[in-house]
């Protein structure tokens, strides 16, 4: 194997026409140190698997976004007057990446402020009937599961609605699984993205895919990657990273740092401040004493 070769190919991909960014140049710097963590009988897999990686720089990020709302706009029902732009609400009510890419699309594409929501159960009930169109904003979506919440939050005031998911990527099973659910829940729900993934070994990447899942699965466990990321959250297997983060979705080996080992495009991992660490402790003490307790 040319790893010089293979490295030139991967990046030339990634960087579309020498558009790099400083996790791109970072990647592309550590390319070979962290191919040399890899032992050679697991080498072809990972490299075969990275070239089928997408990665969005902030240049390709911010072009989709503009070409997202274009397609959307091409639907004439879209307008000011009936329309609301909004995203996926983290549970804990911290920000998130939907967050992001929604303050991003707006200032991107110049929309109006009084028609973009933070919150849309703030608004009012007689309102609603006013409303033709909810238009959700996030990077990728690699299960379905944060969208449906939403849906299943807000049920009652989609009825009748066109509701639009734009997606940066969204993976073929959380794609199926959402229409599944909207046509459970008698609601229009119409996508919009730039790209759709299908599972990494369901591709017709390797002759035998069972054989490459089973070397992923005994590098994954060598350099102490936990079991459940080792094909991504939930068994996700994408292949897909951005500028600002990489989806736990992905496959372990490229975005999980151990301390034996260094991914190519780490997950931002935030250190989590005292005063979060100090109510953790007390919700698990309190656990325990009452587990004591009941024995």
């Amino acid at each position: 194997m040319n790893i010089k070769e293979e490295k030139e190919k991967c990046i030339e991909k990634w960087s579309l026409n020498n558009k790099f960014d400083k996790r791109l140049c970072k990647a592309s710097n550590e390319f070979e140190d962290w191919l040399s963590q890899i032992p050679n009988e697991y080498q072809h897999e990972t490299i075969e698997l990275l070239k089928e990686f997408n990665y969005f720089s902030s240049y390709l990020v911010n072009k989709t976004l503009v070409e997202l709302h274009a397609e959307l706009m091409k639907n004439s029902n879209i307008s000011d007057e009936d329309s609301v732009f909004t995203f996926i609400k983290s549970y804990d009510g911290k920000t998130n990446s939907s967050n992001d890419y929604w303050t991003n699309y707006k200032l991107i594409n110049s929309l109006n402020k009084e028609i973009c929501y933070e919150d849309i159960g703030r608004i009012e009930k007689w309102q609603w009937k006013y409303i033709k169109n909810v238009i959700f904003i996030d990077d990728f979506s690699g299960t379905g599961e944060s969208f449906e919440k939403e849906i299943c939050k807000h049920i009652n005031n989609f009825k009748g609605k066109n509701i639009y998911f734009l997606t940066i990527a969204i993976m073929k099973n959380a794609e199926t699984y959402l229409q599944n659910l909207a046509n459970e829940k008698r609601i229009k729900l119409i996508m919009i993205n730039k790209i759709i993934q299908v599972k990494a070994f369901e591709r017709k990447i390797f002759e035998d895919n069972n054989d490459a899942m089973l070397k992923i699965k005994k590098l994954s466990k060598e350099k102490d990657l936990e079991s459940r990321y080792h094909f991504g959250f939930k068994n996700s297997q994408s292949l897909i990273g951005f500028y600002n983060n990489t989806p736990n979705n992905t496959l372990g080996f490229i975005w999980r740092n151990k301390d034996s080992y260094h991914a190519l495009f780490p997950r931002d991992l935030p250190k989590i401040p005292k005063w979060q660490q100090m109510k953790k402790n007390r919700i698990k003490r309190k656990s325990e004493n009452y587990v004591n307790k009941t024995k």
